[in-house]
């Protein structure tokens, strides 16, 4: 219910009578030292939260044999049977798989399982042990009856449909957080203690004024970020998601560029089916905290590394050293499997107030363009967002190929001597020059999927296409970015007045209907876009425009020499 009406323009202070509140505690801050680092860093921060150690090559057969076998139907039964197991490591030794690593990966299912388990059974390890994925999760219900909300927001003519800037008309956005960002010097938030919420009364006693300028110090919690993973001008909007100690959400404040009232058969299904991904986001979570893995260590048997200084060569003696030298192989690593790790860190979301940016999309295929090209690598968001991880609900795909979200992560530089080319290609199977962001493969993205992974990866969808290019097809997903819990400094919508005038606009005409009945609908129209805030649909899609291309041109703050995903290896003196 709104109260009284007022547009303004931008000035030093807003103050506003038309508020959207909620009865309800204010954001509650969450402070101290992060568990979590950010992805924003060069290739050569040696942040062991972030960079993956090298894993050597026999760690990376194991990786992937084990892949291979958690990709079987109930694994997690099969793997205990004697006979299957059995079957499953003849039929490796037959691929010739060593005898070692086959042992090596049946053992290290009980760790696997025992991560299953600790989600009730609803959620397993993809390819990288953060890294993890739920089918049916969401009950058929609830899909059910959030599918029939949804289709609201893409059931309008085409001329009002928001097809995604250069996503050649296939990427329809639905709800997405590039649209009404928050702006700083710009937008126009509550003080501290404000409140902004769904619906109710506003008395009209708070004020407002825009955001100061973006300053790392208040604005993040995050220190050593680079150049390139800052935004000067944007942040997207979180909401405010209350998650009860027993798991149930309730969702505080708006979310941006969802209608609390004219979609808010959509708020309770949203909510419900973040519930369902909790048990992923805290496996995710916890895995992300946890010390990294490394299963194999090259160098338990050291080759090539003296302690002692090299002797004064004469030519002759030097050359034949290097023939001996290069006629080595390393001594084989010893893979034998020590047991679960008891250095598990376990991270819970439930009984803590999060932020959490929702985005609502669809990729449409139709037989006049029926090829989708894929995505490219990226991270979500920025330092200003400080987003940890992700949750992709796959909730509609009709008439389309296979797909895989891949992911590629960023390794740290192996131990190795100078000119030892042999020694890291061998055990390593680096070459100099060779890109030091490693593809791990991918998850499939199939119907009724949950799929959550930590924003310290790129990430991108690989190419698919209409099954039948006769009809149409689609891929329908509602994402979840999660902020650090730890940061109290990301402003989120509840403290944000919403940015769209056509929110407004309904009560104005509401409460002011004198002054609409004298206007033409064209001058009233004029009006609107005149003010800067609230702020029209029009200027909003230039907003976005130029949020896009900020980030695009930020990239070109680092170039690949240094980028932790695109620098190349270089077996230099060192």
């Amino acid at each position: 219910m709104f109260t009284s009406t007022s547009f303004i323009q931008n000035s030093g202070e807003f103050n506003y009578k038309i508020h959207w509140s909620f009865k309800g505690k204010p954001f509650k801050k969450m402070t101290g030292i992060s568990m979590f680092t950010h992805p924003f860093q060069d290739g050569y921060s040696e942040d062991p939260k972030f960079q993956q150690a090298p894993r050597c090559l026999d760690e990376k057969k194991i990786v992937s044999v084990s892949k291979s076998i958690r990709s079987k139907p109930e694994w997690w039964v099969k793997y205990k049977n004697p006979e299957i197991s059995a079957k499953w490591k003849s039929e490796l030794l037959a691929q010739e798989v060593r005898k070692e690593i086959i042992d090596y990966v049946l053992a290290e299912l009980e760790f696997y399982d025992a991560l299953r388990e600790r989600t009730d059974g609803k959620f397993q390890i993809g390819p990288l042990d953060s890294i993890c994925y739920g089918d049916n999760v969401v009950p058929e219900e609830l899909k059910a009856e959030f599918k029939k909300a949804a289709f609201r927001l893409e059931d309008v003519p085409e001329g009002k449909k928001d097809w995604h800037p250069n996503s050649n008309n296939q990427v329809l956005d639905l709800v997405h957080p590039s649209l009404y960002p928050l702006q700083y010097k710009i937008t126009p938030i509550l003080p501290e203690g404000g409140n902004v919420g769904l619906v109710g009364q506003y008395t009209g006693k708070d004020k407002t004024s825009p955001i100061s300028e973006f300053n790392p110090d208040e604005h993040t919690i995050k220190s050593h970020f680079m150049e390139y993973g800052a935004s000067d001008r944007f942040q997207w909007l979180p909401s405010i998601f209350d998650i009860s100690k027993d798991g149930k959400v309730t969702i505080e404040s708006y979310i941006n560029n969802l209608h609390p009232e004219w979609h808010g058969d959509l708020y309770g299904p949203i909510g419900k089916i973040f519930e369902a991904a909790i048990p992923g986001i805290n496996l995710t979570l916890s895995q992300y905290a946890s010390p990294q893995r490394v299963r194999l260590d090259p160098f338990s048997n050291e080759y090539g590394l003296y302690d002692t200084p090299e002797p004064e060569w004469i030519d002759d003696d030097y050359d034949a050293y290097e023939v001996a030298r290069q006629a080595r192989h390393p001594a084989p690593v010893k893979i034998k499997w020590e047991g679960i790790p008891d250095n598990q860190v376990n991270f819970d979301v439930k009984g803590r107030k999060l932020k959490v940016i929702t985005k609502l999309a669809n990729i449409v295929l139709t037989p006049e363009n029926p090829d989708y090209e894929g995505g490219s690598w990226h991270i979500e968001g920025q330092i200003n967002e400080d987003i940890v991880c992700t949750a992709i609900y796959y909730y509609d795909s009709e008439n389309i190929t296979t797909s895989e979200l891949g992911f590629r992560v960023a390794i740290s530089d192996p131990p190795y001597e100078q000119g030892d080319d042999i020694g890291i290609r061998e055990v390593y199977g680096i070459e100099d020059e060779d890109k030091m962001g490693l593809e791990v493969g991918g998850i499939e993205c199939i119907e009724d999927r949950v799929l959550v992974f930590p924003n310290i990866f790129q990430h991108r969808v690989s190419p698919f296409s209409l099954a039948d290019k006769t009809k149409p097809g689609h891929r329908k997903i509602l994402c979840f970015f999660v902020v650090d819990p730890y940061n109290d400094r990301v402003t989120a919508t509840d403290r944000v007045p919403p940015q769209q005038s056509e929110w407004w606009v309904e009560k104005v005409s509401e409460k002011e209907s004198n002054l609409t009945r004298r206007l033409p609908q064209e001058l009233f129209d004029q009006v609107l876009e005149q003010v800067e805030w609230p702020m029209s649909l029009k200027k909003a899609k230039e907003v976005r425009l130029e949020l896009m291309e900020e980030r695009k041109s930020n990239l070109n703050k680092i170039d690949d020499y240094e980028h932790p995903f695109t620098r190349e290896f270089s077996l230099c003196e060192h």
